[in-house]
């Protein structure tokens, strides 16, 4: 209930779920806040109710854009260790790479390329909701 934002007025109500209908488009927020402005009673503490929200997820989406990242950099290095190990068939060390080795390396490497493009799509998408949530706030 947290959450979620009830607005009534002389015809009718509406109950949106902050977390579903966020992020959205510009011309939604204004709808939104078009909406708000029908419950004149409650206006202001329903514009206070999205800006506290929007405070609270622009930390949290940039938190999660920075874990990501790490955790892409991360398979970024797993990602050219396995290429390296796969290119000269030897070690970090000098040793050889037995098959059974080199067939498990190409297998992590088409895991850790995966992992990557889904890394990288999820960190670009937390920036871009970080960056809205704070136009966001500069809007209400």
């Amino acid at each position: 209930m947290m959450n979620d934002l009830y607005i009534r007025w002389n015809t009718g109500e509406m109950l949106i779920h902050l977390d579903n209908f966020f992020p959205t488009s510009q011309v939604q927020l204004r709808k939104l806040l078009k909406v708000i402005e029908l419950d004149w009673e409650h206006e202001t503490e329903l514009k206070e109710k999205l800006k506290v929200y929007f405070q609270n997820k622009k930390p949290e989406c940039e938190a999660l854009f920075k874990e990501h990242g790490k955790k892409y950099l991360d398979t970024r290095q797993k990602i050219a260790d396995a290429t390296r190990l796969i290119e000269d068939q030897k070690h970090p060390n000098g040793l050889p790479v037995s098959k059974d080795e080199l067939k498990q390396a190409k297998e992590d490497l088409k895991k850790h390329r995966a992992a990557e493009k889904s890394l990288l799509c999820s960190t670009k998408r937390y920036k871009r909701e970080a960056e809205q949530f704070s136009k966001y706030l500069d809007f209400v």
